[in-house]
């Protein structure tokens, strides 16, 4: 889906911070991964397997004309589970809403990270 500048007029933004801490051990396997979010503060040096690493991050989610009004309403609905008859989200089941499965996987490795306490 494309957007054009000036077609829709922004009704809802959400600001998502995110916050890890990263151990300096897997910094080589991820480390595209990590240089390709703005970091608050760019690594500079080596890093060393010792080191743990801060990141932290804001997505900014921008809903243009009734998007949030329509995903209120689908939250809504699917609260509902007696009503709905069949639902049906190929991309969903798919895997390629990017969006929903980068915060999907944030959630299970916040789950995760909390049992090691």
């Amino acid at each position: 889906m494309a957007v054009h500048l000036g077609s829709g007029k922004v009704e809802k933004e959400e600001l998502i911070r995110i916050q890890m801490r990263v151990d300096g051990k897997a910094y080589a396997r991820h480390s595209q991964a990590i240089s390709a979010l703005p970091l608050t503060k760019p690594i500079k040096g080596k890093v060393e397997k010792s080191d743990v690493l801060n990141v932290d991050y804001t997505l900014t989610a921008q809903y243009i004309g009734n998007v949030a009004k329509a995903l209120e309403a689908v939250k809504e609905l699917c609260s509902d589970p007696d009503i709905i008859v069949t639902a049906s989200c190929a991309d969903l089941m798919q895997g390629r809403i990017l969006f929903y499965e980068a915060l999907k996987r944030l959630e299970a490795i916040i789950k995760e990270v909390e049992k090691r306490d």
